[in-house]
């Protein structure tokens, strides 16, 4: 039986009906969210932030080992190793802008 009647003598969908359009509606959803992140990248952004999903910023150590060499990593250096500390925030550009030689 694909409908039954309601009290009110109305045909409504049988729950099986209404189960596939709940589906449907929620897999349009979905896709749209998926693909409104893929296209626009700030909104990807504030989606993994609020979600906790994205680390705000990075903690970068620098030294110089043994032999004179500069080392950066994430991780600090080995211990009585003299080092910076340096943080960077996701959401700002780390490199330095380029400027033209002056003639």
């Amino acid at each position: 039986m694909v409908s039954a009647i309601c009290g009110d003598g109305i045909n409504a969908p049988s729950n099986h009906i209404m189960w596939k359009k709940i589906i449907i509606f929620l897999v349009i959803i979905a896709t749209s969210v998926v693909a409104l992140a893929y296209y626009n990248p700030s909104f990807k952004h504030w989606l993994l932030q609020s979600s906790g999903k994205l680390q705000d910023k990075s903690i970068v150590y620098k030294w110089q080992d043994a032999n004179g060499q500069w080392q950066v990593s994430n991780q600090p250096p080995p211990a009585g190793t003299l080092f910076t500390k340096q943080e960077y925030l996701h959401d700002n550009n780390v490199l330095p802008s380029i400027t033209e030689p002056e003639q």
